[in-house]
């Protein structure tokens, strides 16, 4: 199980490419959740380090045994940090993942499996001592969130009307003005509270694949990300106490949307991203 931790990397081409997506960036919205562990949100991972002392390789078996064995250890604190950060992330505005699997035991056996995916990113062994970085993805096959939620279970609804439908190839939302935190699920309602948006009404081979939305730190780097496409629909959104992780918009928004085909599919196929501002950054990731 502990070896099973790590993600063989077979080519030198794979790890140039995973490493340039991890480590601590201004750019995007990551949160410190520890001395050792940060949460990227915007680009759906979390990350845990670990240092362990080297024991005096006066005591016996040589210096490779005391390495392999500092390593090890950092190995099994950073997992130990990783799974703790996992635990207490948010799903939405009232539970989190370990408030949840306290309810159903049935995501609670599926999440058992989750330290087998983690990989570790670096090792540095140092004079004395040996730091391990382990990364556990949101989304893709090595990531916990196609455990999190098991099946898709309605459809994004339809508003008929007499207007011209736009052509949406993504949605992006603006709450920079509000105090809107990032959570796993963010959904999209009515001024009137009806839902259009969330886990129930997204294809499931996009949600376990890159989430329901994206968050970032400006409308620049926002306009960015692929999920929008050449037509992306801008609207803003507002918030309402007690319901972090729900984005309110008008009602005219929503018949814009949900009465196009192309909105309809880009709500199903997880083009949403999210725009929160730059204040939320948190700098001790850097």
């Amino acid at each position: 199980m502990k070896r099973a931790l790590i993600l063989v990397l077979t080519a030198a081409t794979s790890l140039f490419a995973i490493e340039a997506n991890y480590g601590p960036r201004k750019d995007h919205l990551q949160t410190r959740s520890g001395t050792d562990t940060f949460v990227d949100w915007t680009a759906g991972y979390i990350s845990a380090r670990a240092e362990v002392q080297i024991e005096d390789i006066r005591s016996g078996g040589g210096i490779t045994r005391a390495r392999d064995e500092a390593t090890e250890k950092a190995r099994e604190l950073a997992l130990s940090r990783a799974l703790a950060t996992l635990s207490g992330l948010p799903i939405n505005g009232k539970r989190t993942i370990e408030s949840e699997m306290r309810r159903d035991e049935n995501l609670a056996m599926r999440m058992g499996r989750v330290s087998s995916l983690p990989f570790e990113r670096s090792r540095q062994v140092a004079e004395g001592n040996v730091t391990v970085e382990l990364i556990l993805p949101f989304y893709g096959k090595r990531g916990f969130y196609s455990k999190l939620r098991a099946q898709q279970n309605e459809v994004v609804p339809e508003i008929k009307h007499n207007n011209p439908e736009d052509e949406i190839t993504g949605i992006l939302i603006d709450a920079s003005e509000t105090n809107l935190q990032p959570v796993l699920e963010p959904r999209i309602l009515t001024d009137q509270g009806r839902l259009i948006y969330g886990p129930g009404q997204a294809d499931r081979s996009c949600y376990g694949a890159r989430g329901l939305a994206s968050f970032h730190l400006s409308r620049e780097l926002a306009r960015k990300d692929r999920r929008l496409g050449e037509s992306p629909y801008l609207l803003y959104a507002t918030t309402r106490p007690g319901a972090n992780g729900d984005l309110f918009i008008s009602s005219q928004d929503a018949v814009r949307i949900l009465g196009s085909k192309t909105g309809r599919t880009a709500l199903r196929m997880c083009e949403v991203v999210i725009m929160l501002g730059p204040g939320r950054t948190d700098r001790q990731a850097e």
